[in-house]
Order: structure tokens, then sequence, then C-alpha cells
């Protein structure tokens, strides 16, 4: 294929194109590459810790690591229409990027000469800042019938990871990834497609493709860091070792020139050969002797560019000093944390109340939660207390809004001080409940929390913070209330029992996060009725990882495609629009045109609520079969939630009964 050439203008034309389709195409789960807010560290943690889990149980795990020759240049154009269009691209935006694919030409150019032009009519352009997109389009088109849920089926762009417990069924799972890529026009390379095995028993054999046996590894590059089956990392250490070597020779003319300083010497190496040692160490488990070795590695590079020997006698502590570059293995670890704050922070589809309507089936139906059990929720109660005060502190420095009183500076920094160690330790000690009593008074405080719709703050923040006094006793334990208002990220399923009017109902809790919802939602084919849960107040706030994406919008995403799924064609929708409470009050201050535009309609509860009950009702596509019972809720209203379920009883019953031909 080569590589595309074009102009800055047309670079910029593929960019505006490919946000455009990002926003309306939904990519699964399971694609790692060029994907927002994933990246080849997940990919990788994601197979170490699978790997590691199966070996402490003393369980089989057999990966195939599958390789596409020339996924790129072979992907078909038809095949890129169809895809385009099967994932819900506008005719349009296929128009545009066919026209830039319809006069392409290309020249192959070798000692004697150049050849004339010619077109290129298959696969995607190399180069070409919309390529990696497209791809990831064709990909997740093509696996649709036969990828499983992440980890057991990875990709990253064409590299393709496939995990089962048995070599059979991994096997089997290659063949029909084979049959469905090769019948599409791409084509698996059997020289570089490799079989990794984790608990090798006696006699596990290996693993063919159309015939062929698949070359069996004890260790393999995977997305450039090497993972082995027997779980060690001492491989990847020496790897990182050579690849920091590698970016020392590249810039040795700098690095051991005496004419430079040692302070751009330092500069240098933090930005050329550092990320080079550091690359996916995030993801390994280090022991002392290998992050030793590390570090012995990096001092020799700095020895040497400082023109300094061990024989003269200078300390370790001076060259880092000297050079401005701190211990490798704080870097590790700072790598980590920054990492780990990167994962807390993904994706949240926002707070509908779900998981509260849960807990008031448990009050309602289950006599409650006993006193054991709200002493369980203490740790949490605590730690949406010191996470809402943090939040509203942060956003200050933000929204630039300064203390009523200069003395809080203070106290700000003792919150920070104090919080990690109180959290992790689930307590809440007099010297920060302290602290968080005067941030709260401050006026600035709380002008900052009254602009809460400009960044993410939890729903019961006031509750909680204007309650401090009672919830920083010795004594004290959380209230059915306190326990209500609780925020913990649904992640997986939560499964709730209870007997209602002579009736026992199952209900599940499931994680409404975009990376969630794949994992769940084909395991409810045929379920009696979906409860889905809108937080009328978000119609005037952004979400936490796209902060271009309406909650509102996010929420009726989500709802279009539950409500029209195929799983769910005999399924009764019951929508919860939720927190109308909190909307009631903030509707009068928040125009409902921050959301919808288009709404010309009173700054009134009644109208305003009207009208987002019609938006999303308006998305079912199947009204003459199907519909959908809406309710408005306040679910930390115990009695509201009561009278509501009452009625959502009622709808269950009937249709049921319907079904049987009774009613």
């Amino acid at each position: 294929m080569g590589i595309k050439l074009m102009s800055h203008t047309m670079k910029l034309w593929e960019r505006v194109v490919e946000a455009r389709l990002r926003k309306v195409v939904e990519i699964c789960e399971q694609q790692y590459g060029f994907m927002p807010r994933k990246s080849t560290k997940d990919a990788i943690f994601a197979l170490r810790i699978l790997m590691a889990k199966y070996r402490d149980g003393q369980g089989e795990l057999h990966c195939v690591f599958v390789d596409l020759e020339k996924a790129y240049d072979r992907v078909p154009r038809e095949e890129l229409w169809y895809c385009m269009r099967k994932s819900g691209v506008a005719e349009k935006y296929v128009r545009v990027v066919q026209d830039m694919y319809e006069r392409s030409r290309t020249v192959v150019r070798c000692a004697v000469g150049q050849t004339e032009e010619f077109k290129v009519e298959v696969g995607l352009h190399q180069g070409s800042a919309l390529s990696p997109f497209l791809f990831a389009i064709v990909m997740d088109q093509l696996s649709e019938e036969v990828r499983q849920e992440s980890p057991w089926t990875m990709m990253f762009a064409d590299d393709l990871v496939i995990c089962s417990e048995s070599r059979e069924q991994v096997e089997e799972n290659l063949e029909r990834w084979r049959f469905v890529l090769e019948r599409r026009g791409m084509k698996v390379s059997r020289s570089k497609t490799e079989y990794m095995c984790v608990i090798e028993r006696e006699g596990s054999g290996t693993v063919r493709l159309h015939g062929e046996e698949v070359k069996k590894v004890q260790e393999f590059k995977y997305l450039g860091s090497t993972v082995q089956s027997n779980g060690e990392c001492g491989k990847e250490v020496k790897k990182r070792v050579q690849a920091g070597w590698n970016g020392w020779r590249k810039v040795w003319g700098v690095l051991c020139d005496k004419k430079i300083s040692a302070r751009i010497k330092g500069k240098v190496y933090r930005t050329v050969v550092r990320p080079a040692m550091l690359y996916g160490l995030e993801t390994v488990s280090l022991r002392k002797r290998q992050e030793s070795e590390l570090e012995v590695a990096e001092l020799k590079m700095l020895r040497f560019s400082l023109g300094v020997t061990r024989l003269d006698r200078i300390r370790n502590e001076y060259i880092r000093g000297t050079a401005h570059v701190g211990r490798l293995g704080d870097k590790v670890r700072e790598a980590r944390l920054r990492w780990f704050g990167h994962v807390q922070r993904r994706e949240s589809a926002g707070e509908s109340g779900k998981s509260t309507i849960v807990k008031q089936m448990k009050i309602i139906h289950e006599d409650g939660y006993s006193e054991d059990e709200c002493k369980q929720y203490r740790a949490v109660v605590y730690s949406n207390t010191i996470q809402s005060i943090m939040a509203i502190i942060k956003a200050m420095g933000n929204l630039k809004i300064d203390y009523g009183d200069p003395a809080r500076t203070d106290d700000a920094r003792q919150l920070f001080a104090l919080s990690a160690a109180a959290e992790e330790q689930g307590i809440l000690p007099d010297d920060l409940a302290n602290v968080i009593r005067r941030l709260w008074a401050d006026s600035g405080v709380q002008g900052c929390f009254s602009r809460s719709r400009e960044y993410q703050l939890n729903d019961s923040a006031a509750y909680y913070l204007n309650d401090l006094e009672r919830i920083a006793r010795a004594d004290y334990i959380p209230t059915q209330q306190d326990v209500l208002r609780t925020r913990v990220k649904t992640t997986g399923i939560v499964e709730t029992h209870f007997t209602f009017k002579d009736l026992h109902f199952k209900m599940f809790d499931v994680g409404g996060q975009r990376s969630e919802r794949k994992k769940w939602i084909h395991c409810f084919e045929g379920v009696t009725a979906i409860i889905f849960c809108v937080a009328l107040s978000a119609y005037d706030l952004m979400l936490a990882e796209d902060e271009e994406m309406n909650r509102m919008h996010e929420s009726m995403k989500l709802f279009d495609s539950i409500c029209n799924n195929k799983w769910f064609t005999e399924t009764s929708i019951i929508l919860f629009l939720n927190k109308k409470d909190l909307f009631e009050e903030k509707i009068t201050r928040s125009p409902l045109t921050i959301c919808f535009p288009e709404y010309t309609g009173a700054s009134k509860y009644d109208e305003a609520a009207s009208y987002i009950q019609t938006k999303f009702e308006d998305l079912n596509k199947k009204k003459d079969t199907k519909e959908i019972y809406t309710h408005f809720t306040c679910a930390t209203d115990t009695k509201n939630v009561q009278f509501v379920f009452d009625a959502v009883t009622d709808v269950i019953i009937k249709n049921n009964l319907k079904d049987c031909g009774l009613f």
C-alpha cells in the first residue's frame, strides 16, 4: 500500500470526520486499540492478571496470539462500506469516506525508476488519521458473531488474543475466528500466530489452525511487553533494560558531550531513555531484585553521561541530583498510581439512582438493613463525605474561586494530607472532621457548591456535609437513609430477592457504564421487565469521562439501545424518571435548553418533565406492539418508591396474564 501523502487541510478534515463517527459508532469493549481512555497498558494488564489468577488457582489457561497478515492492506472496500453502514454511520459520511478513497493513486519507485500511476482498490490508507478508527469499525463488525467478553477475547487493532480454559475450546474458537475473518477478505498468519499454555498438564498437546500446527511458546511479546507462561517477569525486565540502552545509544552524542550541562542531559535522558525503560511496568509485579536491576542499569547510563566512573567514588544520590533524575523505582510506583487514578475516573454513566431503588426494595420488602449491615456502610459514608468535599475544593481551583477566609487554604492542604489514610482505613478522625467542618462553612466553598453543575459532584454531598456533626461522632451508626444515599459504582451484576403480593421477585442491578453493558446485556434475554432509571436532574451535566457528552443524551442513547434491542423484544420496559425532587428545584434556575436547545416551553417542573418523558418514549421504534410505562420517582423517598413499585407490579402481572392468554 505505501504511505498516504496528503495536505494539512485533508488531515484536519479526516480528524473532523473521525470525531463525528466516534459520536455515533459504539465499538465493543474488547477493542483496546485507538479507543479513548484505553491503551496498551489496559490490555497487557488484563492478560497478566488473567494468567496470574489461573496460576494461583492451579487452573489451565490456553492463549492464542493471532496475527493478521497485512491487515490494513487487505480490507476490501465493499466490506468497509458495509461495516460502516451496519455500525449506524449516516450515508452522507459513508459517501464522504468513499470520496476520500475514490481518487487515490500510487506509484512504485525502485532503483531503475518509477512506474506509472495506478489506482488502489483495496485496503485502508496507511498514514491516514482516519484509518485506525475505520479498521476498528471493520473488526468490530467482523468479530460480532465470534468474540467473547473481555478478557477471553481482546483486540488491539489487528493484534488478537483468544483465551479459554481448555485446549479444545481455544482451538475451536481460533478456527471460528479464522473462518469469519478469511471469508471477509482478511488472512490469519500461520507462521506468526502462536500458542501459550498456563499450568500445562501432561499430554496437553498443541493447537491446530486449519490443519496446521500452531507454534507453542513459553513467552510472547504482547504489545511490546513480554508475558511468560510461568508468571515470571525477569525477561521483561531484561527487555526494558535493553530498550533503555537502545534509547541511550540513539542520543549518546548528546549525553556524552562534555559541553552540555548535566541539567540538559538529565532532561534528554528523562525524555528519550526513561520512557523506554518504564513502558508497561505499571502492569508488572516487580521484586526488589528486579527493581534493583533496572536502577543499576539506569545509574550506569547516568555515570557514562556525566563522565563519572565507580573509581571516582561518587555516591548514587549525588549522580541523580546532578542530573535531576529521581529513583526509577519511585517513578514506577508513581506511574502505577497515575494509571490507577485514570482507571478509577474512567467511564461513569452518572448517578441515575438505580442502586438506590434496589436498596429500597430491601427496606420495603425485607425489613430493611440490620444494625450490623448498617455498620458495614459506615466506611462508605465516610468515603462519600470526604470525596464530596475534596471534589468541591478541587473545583475551586479550576473555577478560580477564592476562600472567604484565607485561613481555609491551610485547611485544604490538611484535607488532602489526611484524606488518603482515612479512606484507606475507613475512618473519619476528629482532626479531619474539624477540617471538613471549617471548609464546608466557608462562603467561598458554599459559592463553589452552588456551581456544582460545572463539575462532577455526588448528589448526596450536601446531605452528608450538612449532617457532619452526627456522622463524625464516635458512636455513629448509619441510618437507613444514610445507606440509601451512599454511592458505590456498580460493576458486574448484583442480585436481590424479595416477595411482594405473593410473588417472588429477582431483581438484578447492573452497571450502566458503556464498558459494563456488554458484560450483561445478553444474559437477560426474555427477562420479565426492565426498570430503566434516568436522573432527571442530570440534564445540565456532562459525563466525567467525556466532557462533550451530556448525561441526559447519554441516557437516551443507552435507553435506545436497550428498548430496541433484539434480546428484549418481549420484555416490558418501565422507565423511572428519577430525582424529580432535585429536578423540580433545579429547573427554575437552569434552563432545559442546555440539554434540548429546541425546547420552547416554560422553566416549570410539569412542562419540562413532560417534555423529557416524550423524548424518551419517542425512542421506542415499536410503539404499535411495545408500550413504555413511565413513572416519576424520588429514589430516596421510601413512600414514593413503594407506591410506584406497587403500580409496576400490577403491570408485570397484567403482562404475564396476557402472555398466558388470560387477560
